[in-house]
Parts: structure tokens; C-alpha cells; sequence
């Protein structure tokens, strides 16, 4: 059981390079680490790139979705407007409104 507790121990996996190290010291030829650091963050681009592309067409489609439901909307009021309108007893006259000013 101790046996297995330090092999355990001495056996962690890499973040980098994704292969196990025996040794405490795990070394990486610098080359190819910045290799495998570049090709990572170029990935790491390609999906952010991905998510911001389709959350902005989400959000496009949603405010096209939007506009288009607000102009029929403003269509239908605007066409019961002019039913409205096309009443022969209703009275077109314009109308004012009394102004009562407040004096303290």
C-alpha cells in the first residue's frame, strides 16, 4: 500500500506535453515547447473565434427576429389606424387639450 502511494506521487502527468514524468525534474526541449505552446493558443483561438461567431449570429437573428415582429406589429396598428379613420361618423376634428398651470 505505501508502495503504490509514492509511485502514485511520482507519476503525474504533464500539462504541456501530455506524457507522464517519472522523475520530479521534467524537462522539455525549449523548441519544442513553445511548438507545442503555439499550436495550443492557436487552438485555444480557433474556438473562442467559433463561440464569439455564433453568439453574434444568435444575437443578430434574435434582433432580426425582433424588428421584424415590432414592424408587423406597427403594420397591424397602422392598418386598423386607417379603419378607424375610414368610419364616416367618426368626427376628424383635431382636439386640444386644457392646460391648468400650478402656482405654488
Amino acid at each position: 500500500m505505501g508502495n503504490d502511494f509514492f509511485q502514485s506521487r511520482t507519476l503525474k502527468p504533464c500539462k504541456t506535453c501530455i506524457s507522464i514524468n517519472t522523475n520530479k525534474r521534467h524537462t522539455h526541449n525549449r523548441k519544442l515547447f513553445t511548438q507545442m505552446w503555439k499550436q495550443r493558443e492557436k487552438k485555444q483561438a480557433k474556438q473562442n473565434i467559433k463561440s464569439t461567431t455564433n453568439k453574434t449570429l444568435q444575437l443578430l437573428d434574435n434582433n432580426y427576429q425582433t424588428i421584424s415582429q415590432c414592424s408587423e406589429e406597427r403594420y397591424k396598428r397602422k392598418q386598423t389606424k386607417e379603419d378607424r379613420n375610414d368610419t364616416p361618423d367618426r368626427d376628424n376634428t383635431q382636439h386640444t387639450h386644457s392646460t391648468t398651470i400650478y402656482q405654488n
